[in-house]
């Protein structure tokens, strides 16, 4: 008998089984897609079966009802939208597609470089573990009190000349958040004890050296720290030349401290390769160990017009940031130069040479190519590595720029970031739908340009590195969502019972093909085939064929500008601050910053290294659970359902908002 169902005051049933939510179901998803995989590979060892058969199987993720962990569609719903015209493709297939050969699905394994199991920052932390340094922790503790506690003291505390009990608590003045507390005795008339709420580390008092290095880390400025103390009713947090100072001091530790990270990273790489733990480069003539980095630059404003930049190489093979640079066009002081015609401007000059913030004559979109030639110039030097191979977006001249400088005895090769390619598919259809607004005006919506983006990178991956396979992989995907009833094109979809392709596995299976529901029609597709031959360029392909993000690099980037927001004017000391401990939070993790209060002469306390533990293991769960197959493929069907709901509000609703558009 079913259990009773219990039915509450708004009419919503209660379910008579738990149904797991939000991480426990996506935990309970993995653990059906593992128990389904491990089934299949039982299967296999017991029953003897073909070739074609086990490579089927091996494949795994085709059978079940997920995408594999890569994103390639399981079925048409992944490349279908609605059902549009069914006339017969004629003007892509005759001359482009007849003499294309058939495709067959051989999987190839792709393993993550994460793992299932563990993820990037989990293997950086491994990786830095040996090298990492340990600091004694103190128990030395901060506490807000509040006046009155003073107060409360007085009725105990006599006074040690005249053993009278008429003392006073005064507040004399402050040195920042350090403050001068004295204890008068009103009998002896005279001070029995003063002394600084905080002690000195270094000629500055602690609590103003923790409170500069916090709004650095936190990315506030000191007008935000007086807006925030003022409300919590503490008086005079510093004056700003005080605040000025001390970022310097912490600048100049910050910098030692990354200098030092990057070249322990260095030193963790070589050691990597000799081990053969990586194996994708060699040794150059002249004995220096090659290495691939991903290079790129990212910028303190938007719009091509920002006065600072920074360029950033970090490996390919482990993750870890080598070398960084950063580069500014602006300095404050040089507008206040006098004329060059003058008697005081070269006193000037040689007063504020050593002092100036401007390190670099070119525009905004040069600094990644100035970076660039720094950053390579300097990596034999000073990383002891040759970095031999370049991932980047293809959006400046970096590696032209490197390779006319011929700073090593070989070539530096490029490869292109897999997700930059996908871009640009997306941004040509994008542009394509605004040439042609009459024409495809709501027949390619945003949704459709996004399930294209999706199919083309989906098999991509799948068929890498075979660029031929590549190459009739995204062309077999783009046929498949225009195919119709009357016009079938599943000639370039891959065979077998395992195929993502509904006609391909249905025909495997001895029965009747499902009825198409195409994405495009064949007015839309004949516009868009041209941006997929463009993309489909075998040179093009050979480039990303390892299937490399630059997701390190973006990565990287959010945390550079999370400490020097991109919504406040800041100096080129900021900015160099705000990198050098971004690098170290990104190799070594939160409890890297002791290495930067050990140069302050700062104790790294209790609660210091408690906080930086727990945010460690919170970043460690996070990055495990978002890097899983069954999360990745959530969040993308997700955004995809997202999108369709928008555009089928946009299209109910009609032009709601146009510039001028309502001016009548």
């Amino acid at each position: 008998m079913p259990k009773s169902v219990k039915t509450f005051a708004y009419g919503r049933k209660k379910r008579s089984y738990k149904k797991p939510r939000g991480r426990y179901a996506t935990k309970s998803m993995e653990n059906n897609l593992l128990d389904a995989l491990a089934g299949e590979e039982t299967l296999m060892s017991e029953t003897p079966s073909s070739t074609s058969s086990t490579t089927a199987s091996t494949s795994g993720i085709g059978s079940l009802s997920l995408p594999s962990i890569n994103g390639s569609p399981t079925s048409d719903d992944d490349q279908d939208l609605e059902e549009v015209s069914e006339a017969p493709l004629t003007s892509v297939t005759d001359a482009d597609i007849a003499s294309l050969p058939l495709v067959t699905e051989t999987p190839i394994d792709h393993p993550e470089p994460c793992g299932l199991n563990s993820s990037r920052f989990e293997e950086k932390l491994a990786a830095m573990d040996s090298h990492g340094t340990s600091c004694e922790l103190s128990d030395d503790r901060n506490f807000f009190i509040h006046s009155t506690f003073f107060s409360s003291l007085l009725d105990i505390v006599v006074c040690p000349t005249c053993i009278g009990s008429d003392v006073t608590f005064q507040y004399s003045h402050s040195v920042g958040l350090a403050c001068r507390f004295s204890l008068l005795c009103n009998t002896c008339n005279a001070i029995v004890w003063s002394s600084y709420s905080s002690p000195k580390c270094k000629d500055r008092y602690d609590i103003n050296v923790r409170a500069v290095l916090a709004s650095k880390e936190c990315g506030v400025c000191l007008s935000t720290m007086k807006d925030l103390f003022s409300i919590m009713n503490i008086p005079n947090v510093m004056h700003h030349k005080t605040y000025r100072d001390i970022s310097d001091i912490v600048k100049v530790a910050a910098k030692d401290a990354a200098d030092e990270v990057m070249r322990t990273s260095a030193d963790v790489i070589r050691e990597r390769h000799k081990a053969n733990v990586y194996a994708t480069e060699q040794i150059s003539d002249s004995g220096i160990q090659v290495v691939g980095v991903s290079y790129d630059g990212t910028w303190h404003k938007r719009g091509h017009s920002s006065h600072y930049g920074v360029g950033v190489a970090i490996d390919i093979d482990s993750g870890l940031v080598l070398d960084t640079h950063s580069v500014s066009n602006y300095c404050v002081g040089c507008l206040c130069a006098p004329s060059r015609d003058s008697a005081d401007f070269t006193q000037w000059q040689t007063h504020h040479k050593p002092l100036c913030n401007k390190n670099f004559g070119g525009s905004s979109n040069a600094m990644e190519a100035e970076a660039a030639r720094v950053i390579f110039s300097r990596s034999v030097k000073d990383c002891g590595l040759i970095y031999g191979t370049m991932l980047c977006d293809g959006d400046s001249k970096a590696l032209n720029k490197v390779n006319d400088l011929e700073i090593y005895d070989i070539t530096v090769r490029k490869e292109d970031c897999v997700n930059h390619i996908a871009k640009r598919i997306f941004n040509q259809l994008e542009q394509l739908k605004k040439d042609n607004k009459k024409k495809l005006n709501r027949k390619l919506t945003a949704s459709k340009i996004k399930k294209i983006t999706n199919t083309y990178a989906t098999n991509l991956r799948k068929n890498a590195p075979d660029v031929e396979k590549m190459k009739l992989g995204v062309i077999g995907g783009f046929l498949h969502m225009m195919s119709t009833d009357r016009a079938p094109n599943h000639r370039l979809c891959p065979d077998g019972e395992n195929s993502w392709c509904k006609y391909k596995n249905a025909l495997a299976r001895g029965r009747a093909p499902p009825p198409h529901q195409p994405t495009l029609t064949t007015e839309v597709g004949t516009l868009v085939y041209p941006i997929i031959r463009r993309l489909t360029d075998p040179d093009l392909l050979k480039r990303c064929a390892k299937m490399t993000t630059q997701n390190p690099n973006e990565s990287f980037n959010s945390i550079i500008w999370k400490r020097c927001p991109k919504t406040n004017f800041a100096h080129l000391p900021n900015i160099e601050t705000a990198v050098a401990l971004s690098v170290i939070s990104f190799n070594v993790g939160p409890c890297g910053l002791s290495k930067v209060f050990e140069r302050l002469g700062l104790t790294w306390g209790v609660v210091n290294n408690v906080h930086a533990l727990k945010v460690e293991k919170t970043r460690l769960r996070h990055s495990k659970r978002k890097g899983k197959s069954v999360s990745r493929w959530k969040r993308k069907h997700l955004r995809e359902r997202h999108l369709e709901e928008t555009d089928k509000i946009v299209e109910e609703e009609g032009v709601t908002y146009s510039s001028g558009a309502f001016n009548s």
